[in-house]
């Protein structure tokens, strides 16, 4: 792939640190100091700063001087990994809001432009109903997919073998 066609830009991979420094610091800071509230696990803010930390490697992979090795498949794997584990960590996350063990407090502040809406505590309730219904959605949709990659698998070995079959009847008419 030429630089001139490339979709790709220079500068990237400084974006990308900049998400990567800030994510590994959020991560060194739940592991060594942990959350602010003793009922919150620590690998909330780890999952937290890894997001960030894989869109850092995810931005940072799209500078144009990675280009050379585009055609790879390791880069692409590695590429691809990164990205779709950004997705499935928010997708933990939201699951131990709506679903996990304990007490969650949630708060109903509004605050835009000329509009501020205050209150001191929001329903837990209509709060695990808040994240419950995109984790149920989200979930549905990775089972999908999940779904659709073995059946796609198992119809690609099934046509493999029918192919060899055909070709093995094939020769022995000849």
């Amino acid at each position: 792939m030429s630089d001139k066609n490339s979709p790709y830009f220079k500068g990237a991979i400084w974006l990308g640190l900049v998400f990567l420094l800030a994510g590994g610091a959020v991560m060194i800071q739940s592991i060594r100091v942990g959350m602010t509230d003793a009922t919150t696990p620590r690998w909330t803010g780890f999952a937290f700063g890894l997001i960030f930390f894989n869109a850092g490697i995810t931005v940072g992979l799209m500078d144009a001087s990675f280009n050379r090795y585009r055609e790879s498949k390791i880069f692409v794997y590695f590429q691809a990994t990164i990205l779709l584990s950004i997705p499935l960590i928010f997708l933990v996350l939201l699951n131990w809001v709506a679903f996990g063990p304990d007490e969650r407090e949630f708060n109903m502040n509004i605050s835009i432009p000329f509009l501020s809406f205050d209150s001191a505590r929001g329903s837990e309730i209509i709060g695990r109903i808040a994240f419950g219904i995109p984790a149920l959605l989200m979930d549905a949709f990775l089972g999908y997919v999940v779904y659709g990659v073995v059946v796609d698998t198992y119809d690609k070995k099934k046509d493999d073998e029918l192919t060899s079959y055909l070709e093995e009847m094939d020769t022995e008419d000849k």
